[in-house]
């Protein structure tokens, strides 16, 4: 996709993964989106966008408690750690998306993690959805760091977190704010056979149009032999 709008323009050019999450233990997930990162950096990529809690496979379909130990503290996330290195090494900015524990409360997190490996700050998703395969608000307190962007070395980025993206004061706040890409990594439960399932989309949620422009990374199960993707979009933007 490709934006021309009056003044200089510059290429971005944005990395998003896709991947199936459902191999025996979490680093074994986070190897797989290391994989692919790499990739993405190999084809030019200077954002990389993995999919939303990319550790492991959805978990909030059912509400089970032991899955709260799934979560870290921010301060010593071993795979906000292991991003950052990956960061560092290829120069990229990578958005990270944790289940963060912050003392008694559980957040839906991304980590902007900057080309040169530095944590910038943190969003803590806004919108939690609850409903039959997507119990999220039993897992995760709505966000309290309010919408973000970061000036990172390769453009001022914001990020939304998958239902997000159906509430457009979120992407205008970010406009606003002057961002030039908005990342918005998503995961879905699955139907048998690997078919994404439907997410109800919010009623009052109708114009799409501040999201125009919005890159999405989707993880969860994908059909037998898949072994995932690193897709790259090259988008100019206004400086």
């Amino acid at each position: 996709m490709s934006t021309q709008t009056p003044g200089s323009n510059s290429l971005l050019r944005i990395g998003v993964v896709q991947c199936a999450l459902g191999r025996a233990s979490r680093s074994e997930n986070v190897d797989e989106v290391a994989r692919l990162i790499r990739l993405a950096a190999e084809l030019g990529a200077q954002i990389i966008l993995p999919p939303e809690l990319f550790e492991g496979p959805y978990f909030c379909q059912q509400e089970l408690p032991e899955h709260f130990d799934l979560a870290h503290p921010m301060d010593a996330h071993p795979t906000v750690e292991r991003m950052q290195a990956l960061a560092a090494e290829l120069g990229v900015v990578i958005p990270v998306s944790v289940f963060e524990q912050d003392k008694q409360s559980y957040y839906n997190t991304v980590a902007m993690v900057d080309a040169d490996g530095r944590v910038l700050g943190t969003y803590r998703k806004s919108h939690i959805p609850d409903g039959p395969g997507y119990e999220e608000k039993f897992f995760f307190r709505p966000g309290n760091t309010g919408m973000k962007v970061w000036d990172t070395r390769h453009g001022r980025v914001g990020v939304g977190i998958c239902w997000d993206q159906w509430f457009p004061e979120c992407a205008r706040v970010m406009a606003l704010a002057g961002r030039r890409a908005l990342a918005v990594p998503h995961g879905h439960r699955q139907r048998a056979g690997g078919a994404r399932a439907r997410q109800p989309r919010p009623v009052a949620a109708r114009d799409d149009r501040p999201r125009r422009g919005q890159r999405h990374a989707r993880g969860g199960r994908q059909p037998r032999g898949a072994r995932g993707a690193a897709t790259l979009l090259r988008v100019v933007v206004h400086l």
